[in-house]
């Protein structure tokens, strides 16, 4: 287990592993995908969010999730945000 202070510092876990032989093996986790330090790719992200609109309570058609991510990743350009608000 690690604290909280661990997990908040910059450094990044290892993942600790005892066989049944009793030895021992170590690997560093580094930065998780999606992290700052390693974040996902424009195309990971955009399917991210259409698979989470897609499981939602009230699920939200494919045709409109495209248009709302091709917003939120232009989202310094969209001139009034009630038109995003409206789809959600």
């Amino acid at each position: 287990m690690y604290s909280a202070s661990e997990l908040a510092s910059n450094e990044f876990p290892d993942i600790d592993v005892t066989l049944r032989d009793g030895s021992m093996r170590r690997w560093e986790a580094g930065a998780l995908y999606g992290s700052p330090e390693n974040p996902l790719s424009e195309a990971a992200l955009v399917a991210k969010f259409m698979d989470c609109g897609r499981a939602a309570q009230r699920p939200v058609a494919a045709t409109a999730l495209q248009d709302i991510s091709r917003r939120l990743l232009a989202l310094e350009q969209v001139p009034d945000m009630r038109d995003l608000l409206r789809q959600l």
